[in-house]
C-alpha cells in the first residue's frame, strides 16, 4: 500500500441544473480506485431532480455529504464545499464532466504538503471514449513560477478541476464570488501567495463534457468580460508580488482584450462602449510585451490596428472570421 492510501481525499462536486449528467459524474467518483473519499455534493438550489438525486446516493454511500442551498454560483459552491471539507487534499469535480475509474489514485501518488499535482482532460461530447490515448503517466515537476508562466503562455490549463490541493496549502482562500473565469483567478491568486512546487503528470484522467448552455460556451458575455478584468487585476497583483512575471501576464491580457473584442459584432462594438474601451486600454497599456510572447502574428497585428481602427478592425476582423468559418466547414464536408 503507497502511504499516501490512508489519507482522506475531498471531492467537490457544485450542482446546478445537471440531471441527465449526474449519476454519470458520482459513479464516476464512487468507482475510484482510491475509495479514502469524502465527496461533497453541493445541490446550489438546482431546479430539477438534483437534489433528490444527490440524497439518494446519500443513503446508498456513507462518504457522501450533501449541501442543500439557495443558488449563488458555481464559485460560492466551491467555497460552500471548501468550508466543510475535512479531507487532507480536495479536488474539484463539475458535475457533468467524470473521471476515469484511477484518476485520484494516480493524483495521490505524488502528493505532498507542498506540491500541487495536476492531470490532464480530454474533451468529450457524449459518455463514448473511443480511441483516447490517456498519456504515459510520466511526471514533471516546476515551480508555481514555472506554472503561472505556463497559464499565461496557454500550456498549462488554469481549471480548478483535474487539479489535486493540499488543503493545508489552499485554506486561506476562496473563489471570489460572482465571478466568471473564477479558476485563473483563484489559481493565479494562490501560486502567487504560496511556496509550492507543482506536479504535471501526462495522464488524461479527467473527462470535460462539451455540452451547449454550459458557461464556458457562451458568447460575449460575463465570462469574456471577466476574463479581462481578472487577466489585469492578477497583473497588478504580480507587479507588487512577482514583477517578473509582469511580461508574461501583460501579453496574456492583451491577449484576452483580443479575444473579447473579436467576439463583438459593430452593433456589439457601439452597445458595449465602455468595456470596448477598456480592452483597448488594457491591449495599448501591454503592447510592449507582444513581440516576445506566445501570440500569434495575426493576433499581434490586430492588436497594433486596434490602436489605429478601433471600429473598423473588430468589424472587418469579425466579417473574415465568419467567412473562414464557413470556408473550413465546407472543405470539411
Amino acid at each position: 500500500m503507497n502511504k499516501n492510501e490512508t489519507l482522506l481525499v475531498s471531492v467537490i462536486v457544485p450542482i446546478y441544473n445537471v440531471e441527465a449528467y449526474l449519476k454519470r459524474c458520482v459513479d464516476s467518483v464512487l468507482s475510484q480506485t482510491y475509495v479514502n473519499l469524502e465527496i461533497i455534493l453541493i445541490d446550489d438550489g438546482s431546479p430539477d431532480n438534483c437534489a433528490i438525486i444527490c440524497d439518494d446516493y446519500k443513503e446508498k454511500d456513507n462518504r457522501i455529504k450533501v449541501i442543500h442551498r439557495s443558488n449563488g454560483g458555481l464559485s460560492d459552491a466551491r467555497n460552500a464545499g471548501l468550508d466543510v471539507a475535512t479531507g487532507e487534499y480536495v479536488t474539484f469535480l463539475d458535475s457533468d464532466d467524470w473521471l476515469q475509474y484511477d484518476a485520484i489514485q494516480t493524483m495521490m501518488l505524488d502528493a505532498c504538503m507542498e506540491i500541487l499535482v495536476c492531470i490532464d482532460a480530454v474533451s468529450v461530447s457524449d459518455s463514448l471514449e473511443k480511441n483516447i490515448d490517456r498519456g504515459t503517466r510520466i511526471k514533471k515537476e516546476i515551480s508555481a513560477y514555472e506554472f503561472l508562466i505556463g497559464i499565461n503562455e496557454q500550456k498549462y490549463s488554469c481549471s480548478s478541476w483535474g487539479k489535486l490541493f493540499p488543503r493545508e496549502l489552499i485554506k486561506d482562500f476562496r473563489f471570489e464570488a460572482g465571478k466568471l473565469n473564477e479558476d485563473y483567478l483563484f489559481l493565479s491568486i494562490l501560486l502567487l501567495n504560496v511556496n509550492a512546487q507543482v506536479a504535471i503528470i501526462d495522464y488524461k484522467g479527467y473527462n470535460y463534457f462539451v455540452r451547449q448552455g454550459s458557461i464556458s460556451r457562451s458568447g460575449l458575455g460575463k465570462s469574456s468580460v471577466d476574463a479581462v478584468y481578472n487577466t489585469m487585476n492578477i497583473l497588478s497583483l504580480a507587479s507588487e508580488k512577482k514583477p517578473q512575471l509582469v511580461p508574461c501576464i501583460g501579453a496574456y491580457a492583451a491577449f484576452q482584450a483580443r479575444s473579447a473584442l473579436l467576439l463583438m459584432n459593430y452593433g456589439e462594438y457601439r452597445k458595449n462602449k465602455t468595456f470596448a474601451q477598456y480592452c483597448l486600454k488594457t491591449i495599448k497599456t501591454n503592447l510592449r510585451y507582444l513581440s516576445d510572447s506566445f501570440m500569434k502574428n495575426k493576433d499581434i497585428l490586430f492588436c497594433y490596428l486596434c490602436m489605429i481602427a478601433p471600429a473598423l478592425t473588430v468589424q472587418t476582423a469579425r466579417k473574415y472570421n465568419r467567412i473562414h468559418r464557413k470556408y473550413r466547414h465546407r472543405l470539411m464536408e
